[in-house]
């Protein structure tokens, strides 16, 4: 394996890392909105 490669599985790995959190935060979002009976839970501008 050389250096390209490598560093393309480093890459890779850190957007499955930023995938994972940006969906547990919009879940955390989306329970908190519930909480607030808000009527759209899952839209984005509803903070």
């Amino acid at each position: 394996m050389n250096n390209n490669q490598r560093e393309g599985i480093k890459e890779q790995a850190k957007g499955w890392v930023d995938t994972a959190v940006a969906n547990r935060k919009d879940c955390g979002d989306q329970k908190k909105n519930i909480e607030k009976g808000v009527e759209n839970p899952g839209d984005p501008t509803n903070e």
